[in-house]
């Protein structure tokens, strides 16, 4: 009975952390685009904006363009994925080890983390060290969440790539107070530091 109890408070406790890492994570991608706002906001009379379809392509990938404010933000957004992937198996673990200890009632709660960190882990955009390759990303983030926009319908959005891209670029080192590169780095570390909340 002893050791079955120490199980149960084993695998409640590893759930409820895996569960507040997640919780992190989702608050990081949210800060993430409360940041992409601000840089629209600061340059909203940049004329590229006037395009409702570029600004579209612009919010569908906050985590490539906010890499460009911090070398490091990559780094911290592939510790944010591992976190969501490392749930993933512990969940897979912690419900074993329910079925094992048969405590049957209980694996409904690592299921349910596992269920939630994989709507997190698999929504976040990875960024890639190659630009080509984050910018074929960012034209699919695109296009899956704004099927309905005329480029996407029309399929111009080879077209568009290059030149979307590199404004993008551009339009996040301005930072969201649009102060230069060293305000963008900071900016982008208080995303990190926000998501730890």
């Amino acid at each position: 009975m002893e050791g079955s109890t120490s199980s149960i408070i084993f695998i409640a406790l590893i759930t409820t952390l895996l569960v507040v890492f997640n919780y992190r994570t989702m608050r990081f991608k949210k800060n993430v685009a409360d940041i992409v706002q601000q840089i629209l906001a600061h340059n909203k009379r940049d004329r590229m904006l006037r395009n409702q379809e570029f600004v579209h392509y612009f919010l569908s990938s906050g985590n490539i363009w906010l890499a460009h404010m911090d070398a490091d933000f990559r780094k911290t957004v592939m510790v944010q994925t591992g976190v969501s992937v490392l749930s993933i198996v512990g969940g897979l673990a912690l419900i074993a080890a329910c079925v094992f200890c048969e405590v049957y009632p209980l694996a409904i709660y690592p299921a349910a983390m596992l269920v939630f960190a994989w709507k997190v882990g698999f929504s976040f955009e990875t960024i890639s060290k190659d630009e080509k390759v984050n910018a074929r990303r960012a034209m699919e983030h695109y296009k899956k969440q704004y099927p309905n926009d005329p480029t996407v319908k029309q399929n111009k959005c080879t077209d568009k790539s290059p030149a979307w891209y590199m404004t993008a670029k551009k339009l996040a080192k301005t930072g969201s107070l649009g102060r230069g590169k060293a305000e963008a780095k900071t900016e982008a570390k208080t995303v990190v530091k926000k998501g730890k909340k």
